[in-house]
This record gives structure tokens, C-alpha cells and sequence, in this order.
């Protein structure tokens, strides 16, 4: 990928600026020579970095609809959810009920037999 450029880790290194013409390098100190960066080479129009832009932005369009997707899931299933936790303890507490009734009734029948074989 020589020819597409624009790749950041292909930096070249800081240039030193040299003493001005009619100064003498050494009266100068240390700290006085600045360091100059380069100018970023110019991002040309490449296939390649075309490509890699519109992969990117592919990726985000889908990212962003399973988003919405999971938070629209997830607001149905929470009240569907709620529905069958309703559901659920209705049929326990019905299940609960049915149990008591059933035993309360043969409780009942046991009692009546004594009663009725006491006599």
C-alpha cells in the first residue's frame, strides 16, 4: 500500500531546522533549535482507503440497527416478560387454591366418616 499514503504509522522523522546563513551554530545553545515536523502527505483519492471507508460505514449502518433492534427486543420482551411473570403467579396462586380446596374437602370426608362410624 505504498501508493495510498495517509497511513499514520508511516511518519517520517521531526526535520531539525539548520542555523541561519551568518550565525555560527555554536553561539547558538542547545535548547534554541526548534524541531519541525514534516506536513502530512496529502490524502489522495485511493481504491483501497475508498473501500476501507465505506466498509466503515457499512459497519456502523448495521451496528446501529441491531441497536435499535436489541432496545425495540428488549422494550417487547420486558412487557412480555411482565405478561407471562403475571400469568405465572396467577397459575401458582390457582394452583394453590385448587390444592387447599382439595385438601380442605378430604379433610372434610375423613371427618365425616368418623363422625358418622362414631355413631
Amino acid at each position: 500500500m505504498a501508493g495510498c499514503g495517509g497511513s499514520s504509522g508511516n511518519r517520517s522523522p521531526p526535520v531539525r531546522a539548520s542555523a541561519p546563513t551568518g550565525t555560527s551554530q555554536t553561539e547558538e545553545p542547545s535548547s534554541a533549535v526548534s524541531v519541525l515536523p514534516l506536513p502530512l502527505p496529502v490524502v489522495l483519492p485511493c481504491p483501497l482507503t475508498a473501500a476501507r471507508v465505506a466498509g466503515l460505514r457499512a459497519t456502523v449502518v448495521v451496528l446501529l440497527i441491531l441497536l435499535m433492534k436489541s432496545n425495540l427486543l428488549r422494550v417487547k420482551m420486558s412487557l412480555l416478560g411482565s405478561l407471562l411473570g403475571l400469568l405465572l403467579t396467577l397459575a401458582f396462586l390457582a394452583g394453590g387454591g385448587v390444592l387447599l380446596l382439595i385438601g380442605g374437602a378430604a379433610g372434610m370426608a375423613v371427618q365425616q366418616r368418623r363422625s358418622t362410624n362414631a355413631a
